[in-house]
């Protein structure tokens, strides 16, 4: 039987039938953009004497956004929590990369302490930054205290890339046409704002929730960034990211489901 004649008018009524229309059409989108082949390739952009900063540049997203910007030509800062991590990544983006400018620096996102002595360092090295993205974060972590008294979950994927971004705002300007990336979550509409969660205070997180909060608060500072930066040539943009290589600290059912 032809397809039209099953949606006829008669026999489901206009409604129905132009959402099954709708439907049909959304899904043939959708199976086009799955199925659609892309590369890296199709982004040829050269970024030769620009100067970028990548958190968490030693796996995951980090380490392929690394490469890449490295590969068109930037010189590119791993801003690495383990050194030793950091030097492995960086030896591997080199043999894979031709003629890569890369710079290593040690920084622990959830230490306010560690961020402030690498923004110092930072600076005397790279005096324009052309490009941050701060991607490094964890997940599946229990509530922890840090030393300084925050929510480890927060302090990096929050508290940290606020610091840093507002201690580089400077760079960034004087670098006259700037950009900063935060790797957020789609999971940040599962998280609410509570203040108290900060500290580790406020009321009881579902297992890992903490994750899901600090992401919905790195996207709010994104668009008061935006707005603060607006008129100085300096960009923010937030980016939905999925959990690769984030759960260290989760158990083997976190992994079941992801």
């Amino acid at each position: 039987m032809p397809l039209w004649s099953l949606l006829s008018t008669q026999a489901w009524g206009p409604g129905s039938v132009l959402l099954i229309l709708v439907f049909l059409l959304r899904l043939s989108v959708r199976l086009w953009h799955q199925t659609r082949l892309w590369d890296l390739q199709h982004c040829p952009t050269d970024l030769t004497g620009k100067t970028a900063v990548v958190t968490g540049a030693n796996s995951g997203i980090g380490k392929v956004v690394t490469q890449e910007l490295a590969r068109r030509g930037a010189r590119v800062v791993l801003a690495c929590r383990s050194r030793e991590r950091g030097q492995r990544a960086l030896a591997e983006i080199q043999a894979a990369t031709k003629d890569a400018s890369l710079l290593l620096g040690e920084v622990d996102l959830s230490s306010m302490a560690s961020i402030r002595s690498f923004a110092r360092w930072l600076l005397q090295e790279c005096p324009e930054i052309h490009l941050l993205v701060n991607n490094a974060a964890v997940c599946g972590i229990p509530r922890t205290l840090t030393p300084e008294g925050l929510d480890l979950t927060f302090a990096t994927n929050y508290i940290g890339p606020f610091l840093l971004t507002n201690l580089l705002q400077g760079a960034l300007q004087r670098a006259g046409s700037a950009r900063v990336i935060n790797v957020s979550s789609s999971w940040q509409t599962q998280g609410y704002f509570d203040e108290e969660h900060l500290t580790g205070a406020g009321g009881p997180l579902t297992f890992n929730q903490n994750y899901y909060c600090s992401k919905l608060l790195l996207t709010s500072i994104t668009g008061e960034f935006a707005r603060r930066l607006q008129g100085t040539g300096s960009y923010t943009r937030c980016k939905p990211s999925s959990l690769p290589e984030l759960g260290e600290g989760a158990g083997w059912y976190f992994w079941k489901i992801f």
